[in-house]
């Protein structure tokens, strides 16, 4: 492919006063159903796509996907998920096409600082990723440029899916991290459906249940806890949700549709809001609505 790599590492210089908005989702294949998800995010026409894993699920090629996205590869971004890994030469295209060395790594947009970590790879307490991933969040969790972190991944640590196939371990190393530098948002895939949880924080007693931080349906004033929101929802084959999580405020199945963020920096009161939007892609509607208010003096 010809296309530009996008730089992984560098930070994208945008006005932190203004308004933007970013769309992720995962589980895309190149199909009829990708092919609505890449006509939604055109219409919304967000700054910064996130491609949150398991992108072509052709075993042999990557060519598919890249033409797919084609008309908005320049200002996407993507995490690792284990269909990548299907061959080497599948994940070498992945990485050269975006310009990544490794597939951990972060970067800033305006006043939000993203955290892009795999569990394709060593992730463990003796892992590279894993002091990557403190070095990272302490200098940013202590940046005062910075009013929002977001985490990007593609294996999931919570869902409400019959014989839920969450990744316990990523979870039990990661997720105490999010809790300690105040992750805002955790964005995730690989169940291919919609959900989205309360802040939770991680409970050390029974790791499967996580310490709910706050109940309102859809409005956190401050929450004390990461949201994970699940947008598996590109375009493969639909997955079924059961439901019955205390942790899970919505969740949707057999629907296509991409996560919208919109981020609002310039409230007259100083508050810095998040505000979430699941839409739908064929009718557009929107299935699931939420926002993350922090207040500044």
């Amino acid at each position: 492919s010809s296309s530009i790599p996008v730089n992984a590492s560098s930070s994208i210089p945008v006005n932190a006063s203004s308004n933007f908005n970013f769309v992720a989702v995962g589980d895309w294949g190149c199909s009829s159903n990708a092919e609505d998800t890449v006509e939604n995010i055109i219409d919304i026409d967000p700054e910064l796509v996130i491609a949150l894993g398991d992108l072509s699920y052709n075993d042999k090629e990557t060519e598919c996907w890249f033409e797919l996205i084609e008309p908005i590869a320049e200002r996407t971004k993507i995490t690792i998920g284990n269909h990548e890994l299907d061959t080497s030469k599948k994940l070498r295209d992945y990485m050269d096409f975006f310009g990544l060395e490794k597939q951990y790594y972060s970067f800033n947009y305006s006043n939000i600082h993203f955290i892009v970590l795999s569990a394709e790879i060593p992730y463990d307490e003796d892992s590279d990723q894993h002091e990557f991933v403190i070095r990272d969040l302490e200098k940013y969790s202590n940046d005062s440029s910075i009013d929002w972190i977001v985490a990007l991944f593609h294996r999931q640590f919570y869902n409400a899916a019959e014989g839920a196939n969450n990744d316990e371990e990523f979870r039990k190393v990661y997720h105490p991290l999010f809790d300690k530098y105040k992750v805002d948002l955790a964005l995730q895939a690989h169940l291919h459906a919609y959900e989205r949880t309360y802040p939770i924080k991680f409970n050390i007693v029974i790791e499967d249940q996580p310490v709910i931080q706050d109940k309102h349906p859809n409005i956190y004033q401050n929450p004390n806890g990461p949201i994970f929101v699940t947008v598996g929802t590109g375009g493969a084959y639909a997955m079924s949700l059961s439901n019955d999580e205390p942790f899970s405020v919505i969740a949707i199945d057999e629907k296509f549709g991409v996560l919208e963020m919109d981020v609002e920096n310039n409230n007259e009161n100083g508050s810095k809001i998040l505000k979430g939007k699941f839409i739908e892609n064929k009718k557009r509607e929107i299935l699931d609505e939420f926002e993350i208010k922090k207040n500044y003096k």
